[in-house]
């Protein structure tokens, strides 16, 4: 049984704390929770520090909140040293539980650090939740945890929803602009087509067919954004059965009628999905439901292109905007 609990956390992942500590009560009522970001649990005019370094040399278990934001705050790292010098100085002072929030790798989440053979358990996972409270509970209250199935569960989607609403499609991806160049072509492609991020998440695509030399005629032109991992557009589905990618494209000229987005899965980038848009000159807010779609590929798209054929277009040298690029998905789990 655990008496005393210390949870480091990132301050930007305080959202998560209040079902976790609510299982945790239901599992034992009496146990006392240490976490930072409670105001109430560090008297006002008391020394941060010293609260803290005091909560961390008697608590029996520690439990490391890791996620991206965690490694990039130094208050929590330094938490993790001070709890693992304790483990080392004797295994049974101090328990160490890490458990994980997506989209943190489980491989990479303590990867070069001396604790990397722990056991982590994921937040987003109901199994992994239980196997935590089960530390917490000890063997004679195993079935407190075996009643808590339900709000496990729950608990579990909510930090898989929460996360996806605050999962940037445009974070981390790149982008390039590609055409069906005919051979022989004495044009640098980069005369041709054009395309760069001009600011976070809004990427700007140039075509200048007009350049190529007379009778060349590209079959296509693209903006592709190519993800180093890839997305699971799935996960929207289980949320939502009507989520939705959409995005928002600029035609501020008028230079096009229609576009095809494609969407791409594997190592050589094949075609999942296709799907064609009649567009008007401005602002075209762009709606590509999922369910349609639900397959195994829409798990592994690691390419979204932006496609204009010679027949989408209504002039040969044009520009358009792609930006807002997101899936739309009810908050609603559920689960709930």
């Amino acid at each position: 049984m655990v008496n005393k609990i210390f949870i480091s956390h990132s301050t930007k992942n305080a959202w998560l704390l209040e079902g976790l500590m609510s299982l945790i009560r239901e599992v034992d009522p009496g146990v006392d929770i240490f976490c930072s970001s409670e105001a109430v649990v560090i008297p006002s005019g008391a020394n941060y520090k010293e609260v803290i370094y005091s909560r961390l040399s008697d608590a029996d278990m520690f439990i490391a909140i890791l996620s991206n934001e965690y490694w990039t705050s130094r208050y929590a790292i330094l938490e993790l040293g001070a709890a693992y010098q304790r483990y080392c100085f004797d295994h049974r002072s101090v328990s160490i539980q890490p458990v994980l929030v997506p989209p943190l790798d489980k491989d990479m989440a303590l990867a070069n650090t001396p604790l990397v053979e722990l056991q982590i358990e994921e937040l987003a996972d109901p199994k992994g939740i239980s196997m935590l409270l089960r530390e917490i509970a000890g063997p004679e209250n195993a079935g407190a945890v075996d009643s808590l199935n339900v709000k496990i569960a729950e608990y579990a989607g909510y930090i898989r929803k929460s996360v996806l609403k605050m999962t940037s499609l445009t974070q981390d991806v790149g982008c390039g602009a590609y055409y069906d160049e005919p051979a022989g072509n004495p044009v640098p492609k980069d005369r041709i087509v054009r395309a760069h991020e001009t600011e976070p998440g809004r990427f700007l695509m140039e075509f200048h067919l007009s350049r190529l030399p007379a009778g060349q005629h590209p079959a296509f032109v693209s903006l592709a954004l190519e993800y180093w991992d890839e997305i699971d557009f799935t996960e929207y589905l289980v949320f939502d059965k009507d989520a939705a990618f959409s995005f928002t494209l600029d035609d501020p000229e008028g230079a096009l009628r229609s576009i095809t987005v494609e969407f791409k899965f594997g190592e050589t980038h094949k075609v999942y999905k296709a799907e064609k848009r009649v567009l008007e000159q401005g602002i075209n807010q762009i709606r590509i439901p999922l369910q349609p779609m639900n397959h195994k590929p829409l798990s592994e798209i690691n390419q979204i292109c932006f496609v204009v054929t010679p027949e989408d277009m209504n002039r040969t040298d044009g520009e358009f905007v792609v930006s807002d690029i997101e899936v739309q998905f009810e908050a609603k789990n559920i689960l709930e």
